[in-house]
């Protein structure tokens, strides 16, 4: 009879804690749902919460995002300046008296310009004298 009362009383416990949970027909107390309605004020805290949280979630993902987005700007602009920069040095390289792409060195080739261009005044003022005395030597 003791085993009854025990079985008995357990039973009766798990239906009662199995009823406390019910949802209700039309969806009173689901927090799940779209618009809840009737619930506790510790169920509406704990919504509001919940809604906070998925709001901050959302603003976390978006600014995660964006942040990505401007990481990958900035790769792509620093790769982009160091090309420009490496094209700028090349440049000036050559301009300054770097090695040219024949091998020879601007500096070098100024001064051969500047060594011929001597050589060409000479021959220049030498064969001005030369015709001055065949002019004058014709001349007589």
């Amino acid at each position: 009879m003791n085993k009854k009362i025990i079985i008995a009383a357990l039973l009766g416990a798990a239906f009662s804690i199995s009823s406390a949970q019910e949802v209700s027909a039309f969806d009173a107390g689901n927090m799940d749902s779209a618009n809840p309605y009737g619930l506790t004020d510790d169920e509406k805290a704990t919504l509001s919460n919940k809604r906070s949280v998925q709001n901050i979630e959302e603003n976390m993902d978006n600014v995660s995002e964006q942040l990505q987005g401007l990481q990958s700007l900035i790769e792509s602009m620093s790769a982009r300046m160091n090309k420009l920069e490496q094209r700028m040095n090349d440049i000036e390289t050559k301009v300054n008296g770097g090695i040219s792409d024949s091998g020879v060195s601007l500096t070098s080739l100024k001064a051969y310009v500047d060594e011929t261009r001597d050589i060409q005044d000479k021959n220049y003022k030498n064969i001005t004298a030369a015709l001055n005395k065949l002019g004058a030597i014709m001349d007589k």
